[in-house]
């Protein structure tokens, strides 16, 4: 009897990678609050923006309204069920670095946690280093900065591209500490910026104010202040005509959303009202509303 062989190999690797999908989906599909985790209250407003790095899935950015970012641990050390995610530390009021008005954007550096970078209606965005919480370089501008967004993939160039109330955008190279290049386009203020994550060189910018490409890079999704959420093929710009019915927006600046990584059929979260919308990506069904929060869901 001949082996296997890279046959067997091939049909193991499609097993495993199946059962992930089907795990993930379950998990998925079964998503409700967590009394047993909370996370320590630093802000005095409201959230705006959140990222966690993807190096290690363990620390947590979160830039408010009142100007103030701070870095959480989600790694539960307590050894019991219950605990909450420390600060670790925060770049509040009374930091001369501090933003002076509304962050709109926070983001990891995707390469490495030793830096973050931070967008505000005080007209800066700002490229902080994580172990001094000072700025190693601040970018000014004419408007109010909605959105910012660096490439997670690229490797040959380091870009931010940033959406103002200036209807040009800007490209701002964190290699030269420079505005390199503007993009002209636009009619009116830019509120979401968006690298593929497929092509480094492949940029979505938008007057909606809402913009998530899938993980693949294959679609893009856009919700807008229509209450209208729309799902377009990434490389030949057609709308797919996916009916996710009414999503209600009431934000007037930029909506932070999100598709789910690792599933099969995928799923996309966005902010509802005081709750979080649960869609079939590619069908439009509504699965379900995550409730839990007294206030509107702004990421």
């Amino acid at each position: 009897m001949g082996g296997g062989g890279d046959g067997e190999a091939g049909w193991v690797r499609g097993w495993r990678g199946s059962f992930i999908e089907g795990q993930s989906r379950s998990r998925v599909l079964n998503l409700k609050l967590n009394h047993d985790r909370d996370v320590d209250r630093i802000h005095g407003n409201g959230i705006n923006t959140l990222d966690i790095e993807t190096i290690e899935g363990r620390y947590m950015l979160s830039g408010g309204a009142d100007g103030v970012i701070v870095v959480y641990d989600l790694e539960n050390f307590s050894g019991s069920q219950q605990y909450t995610c420390k600060a670790v530390c925060t770049v509040g009021r009374s930091s001369r670095h501090v933003h002076k008005f509304s962050v709109e954007t926070v983001q990891w550096y995707p390469y490495d946690t030793g830096m973050f970078v931070s967008s505000s209606f005080d007209k800066t965005m700002k490229v902080w280093d994580t172990e001094t919480l000072k700025p190693a370089e601040v970018f000014e501008f004419e408007g109010n900065v909605y959105s910012h967004h660096l490439s997670p993939i690229a490797k040959k160039h380091t870009l931010i591209a940033v959406g103002t109330k200036n209807p040009k955008i800007q490209l701002c190279d964190l290699r030269s500490g420079s505005k390199i290049h503007i993009l002209q386009g636009h009619r009116a203020e830019v509120l979401s910026v968006r690298w593929s994550p497929r092509y480094e060189h492949i940029l979505a910018t938008a007057r909606v104010n809402g913009l998530c490409f899938t993980s693949d890079g294959l679609y893009l999704l856009t919700t807008g202040t229509d209450d209208r959420m729309r799902l377009w093929n990434g490389a030949t710009g057609e709308n797919t005509l996916v009916n996710y019915g009414k999503v209600c927006n009431e934000s007037r600046k930029r909506l932070q959303f999100t598709v789910s990584r690792g599933c099969s059929p995928e799923f996309v979260f966005v902010p509802c009202g005081s709750s979080v919308a649960m869609y079939a990506l590619h069908t439009g069904e509504l699965i379900t509303m995550l409730r839990g929060h007294y206030n509107n869901v702004d990421c």
